[in-house]
């Protein structure tokens, strides 16, 4: 069985991941063990994940418990649950633990005892094989093999990273023409292509998500509030998260404060499309970005703004 859950961005103590768990696992125990949680916090919350690990270590199937996001959870949830779930985790649970943040104080017990591995984004990144086999399923190796040329100049470009990379191949199996030549265009024919992509990337998207797409691409890392502050968006946070269970690749940014980024690729292609459709709107919103920036004394993002 493979259950796979994803921490809400107002989840900070935890106690929705905690009952996401329970209806899982143990669905007729949920509005019980709800009111628990209600009553003692905590408490309430281990003694839940140690009842809910008893269950799953009787299991005879073997089980898959994947939790995305789990950046949003506060210090103590993350301790309060995932040390748990490490801690006692039976041989019949496997554990994939995602999320934008490091989990280290929480893991590295884990780590050092073999139990637990990490894989950051270059673990994660395709190889020269990997990109031959994406790039067959969206039909490029119909007539013949790829060229290893094109693929290795691909991975170049990409860094290897599977959402754009996917996005790439789903262009090549949509555009018009042969995907080889198609492909060989990317790699020399920067612009043109490169506008070709953003078309395609934003076509796939609600036209709101769309619009706050193209607005966050000035910027190089950004958070929720200075998203809203240059776009105008309330629902900021909303969006970033509907980005990113569409898969569009938003990154860490190694800014604590302003923690997303676009991936460069994905960035330069909105930018174009920003300056050759509507340069009036990508001045406005630089200065709206620019003063939200100089008012929170980030300086540095600010001079990164205007370069």
């Amino acid at each position: 069985e493979v259950v796979s859950l994803v921490v809400d961005a107002d989840d900070l103590d935890g106690d929705r991941l905690t009952l996401h768990l329970l209806r899982a696992f143990a669905p007729a125990d949920a509005k019980r063990s709800q009111m628990l949680l209600g009553g003692v916090g905590d408490h309430g919350r281990r003694a839940i994940i140690m009842a809910l690990l008893a269950e799953l270590a009787a299991r005879t199937l073997r089980t898959v418990l994947f939790i995305d996001d789990l950046h949003w959870l506060g210090e103590a949830a993350a301790d309060s649950i995932l040390r748990l779930l490490i801690a006692h985790q039976p041989e019949s649970l496997a554990l994939v633990l995602s999320g934008r943040a490091s989990l280290a104080g929480t893991v590295n017990e884990a780590l050092l005892e073999g139990r637990l591995y990490r894989y950051g984004p270059a673990q994660l990144a395709f190889d020269e094989a990997e990109i031959t086999r994406l790039l067959g399923q969206h039909g490029m190796d119909a007539r013949a093999p790829v060229p290893k040329a094109l693929v290795d100049g691909l991975l170049e470009r990409t860094q290897g990273w599977p959402a754009v990379l996917r996005l790439i191949a789903i262009t090549l199996q949509n555009g018009e023409g042969r995907p080889d030549h198609l492909l060989q265009n990317l790699l020399e024919r920067r612009q043109e292509v490169t506008e070709y992509r953003g078309k395609v990337l934003l076509s796939r998207l609600p036209e709101r998500t769309a619009r706050f797409l193209l607005g966050v691409a000035l910027l190089r890392r950004f958070d929720a509030a200075l998203a809203t502050a240059t776009t105008g968006m309330d629902d900021a946070a909303a969006l970033i998260e509907d980005l990113d269970r569409r898969a569009v690749p938003l990154s860490a940014s190694g800014d604590a404060a302003l923690p997303y980024a676009l991936h460069p690729l994905v960035r330069e292609f909105l930018l174009v499309r920003l300056r050759r459709d509507d340069p009036a709107l990508m001045r406005a919103l630089a200065d709206r970005a620019s003063r939200w920036l100089t008012t929170h004394q980030r300086i540095d993002a600010a001079i990164d703004l205007s370069l």
